[in-house]
């Protein structure tokens, strides 16, 4: 039998794991790796909407807006006010989230040495492409093709 879904699913535990014990060495409370995305992505964009920021970490908007009142309830991220458009109430990251972000990269660089350890660039090269194309196949709109989706992915 195939144990292809195990293995992937085993690695993403660790994946968690290693980052969750990463962000407790560094003192980090109450940041879990499900915030991960909105954090990173915000690091790199600083504001977004919280419709902008679902579509870009391609997560249900429902479940971004629980993850953000989380960090915002600990002090990692704010809603601005937007004069123009009273609805759209950007979010932004404090300065206690902005903080993060040395830990964070201290966590990310230390992952990807452990997960490539023994791993040629080729080899890497080639499991980010089968990666890309398995979840392409799973996420393929009607009408749509790898290549197409693999631009919307890689993104």
């Amino acid at each position: 039998m195939d144990n292809t879904l195990r293995l992937i699913s085993q690695v993403r535990h660790a994946i968690q794991r290693y980052i969750i014990e990463g962000l407790a060495a560094q003192g980090v409370e109450g940041v879990v790796p499900s915030h991960g995305d909105i954090m990173v992505h915000l690091f790199e964009h600083k504001t977004q909407t919280m419709g902008e920021l679902a579509k870009k970490i391609k997560k249900d908007p429902s479940t971004v807006t629980a993850l953000v009142k989380k960090l915002m309830d600990k002090g990692y991220v704010e809603r601005m006010i937007d004069p123009q458009d009273k609805r759209a109430n950007p979010i932004q990251l404090t300065a206690k989230g902005q903080a993060l972000r040395p830990a964070f990269d201290e966590i990310t660089k230390g992952i990807f040495e452990v997960l490539y350890q023994g791993i040629t660039e080729e080899e890497c090269t080639i499991f980010k492409n089968v990666l890309l194309k398995m979840y392409a196949n799973l996420t393929l709109e009607e009408g749509g093709d790898y290549e197409t989706n693999k631009k919307k992915v890689s993104n």
